[in-house]
């Protein structure tokens, strides 16, 4: 069963903006601040957030229920 999550993201800078869209080709982006991420990538999506300090929230993990 793939559960996909989604993430609420709060860049507040120009650099963690751009940060973000570097990964516009590898996540999906429902909003600016909205981002689904599959289960696969989801560690690599939380390193990113951490390494560039983009403030992140886990607010639904299981985007199919």
């Amino acid at each position: 069963l793939c559960r996909f999550s989604l993430y609420e993201v709060a860049p507040v800078n120009k650099a963690q903006k751009h940060a973000l869209s570097e990964l516009e080709a590898r996540f999906d982006f429902w909003s600016p601040t909205l981002v689904m991420v599959d289960p696969q990538h989801k560690e690599d999506f939380e390193r990113v957030m951490n390494k560039h300090g983009i403030a992140h929230r886990l607010t639904n993990d299981n985007v199919q229920r």
